[in-house]
């Protein structure tokens, strides 16, 4: 039944966290895909728009259009890659990290709520279950 199905499982899951996780966000004055970007640049501040992409799954045109906003809103800035003249990296701003941080907050606690009721072993074993599904995605799109 499709309703036990990996793939409807995990459509389902995504699906109702993005929606909790963007009306949160979109509180905040965050447009999506902006919170994604944020979150990677709290860990791995000053990348390439490249790397953003393959961190979170976003296709290139999609960041394209985000990161002007997030420019123009002061959340980030970008400065020519002293080693690539054709890249830019995106550093950051105060602004940026502020709303970061909350944004994680909303995150974690929406996860939480998705998670009631699972115990800390099961809860484990999905991450890693889901990270190696998540490892093989990537390998598929790479191909």
């Amino acid at each position: 039944m499709v309703n036990d199905e990996l793939h409807f499982l995990l459509l389902k899951a995504h699906n109702v966290s993005s929606r909790r996780i963007q009306a949160m966000t979109s509180e905040l004055g965050l447009t999506p895909g902006q919170p994604k970007v944020l979150e990677y640049l709290l860990e791995h501040d000053g990348a390439q728009a490249s790397d953003i992409c393959r961190g979170f799954a976003i296709d290139k045109s999609t960041m394209a259009s985000i990161l002007p906003r997030m420019e123009k809103a002061g959340l980030v800035r970008r400065e020519a890659s002293p080693t690539d003249r054709r890249a830019s990296l995106i550093w950051i701003t105060d602004k940026g990290r502020e709303l970061a941080l909350i944004v994680k907050q909303a995150i974690f606690a929406v996860d939480a709520d998705l998670t009631q009721g699972v115990s800390a072993e099961d809860l484990a074993a999905c991450e890693r279950v889901l990270a190696a599904v998540a490892a093989n995605a990537e390998r598929q799109t790479t191909k």
